[in-house]
């Protein structure tokens, strides 16, 4: 996971390669919303065709 505009890593799962986008997502992208959100006014989510299998629109509206 990393920041669009700096392409700096927010962080780097290693998981089996069979494994589909999705899973787990939310746990990682929580965190990197926790990671940068007291320092920016607004957070932009984007990701791959699997993206909204998260089933977390609403809680990060």
């Amino acid at each position: 996971m990393s920041l669009a505009n700096t392409k700096e890593p927010l962080s780097v799962i290693n998981r089996p390669g069979n494994m589909p986008s999705h899973t787990d997502v939310r746990r990682w992208i929580d965190a990197a919303i926790d990671l940068v959100q007291p320092r920016v006014p607004r957070v932009c989510r984007r990701g791959d065709t699997a993206f909204p299998l998260t089933q977390r629109f609403d809680d990060w509206a």
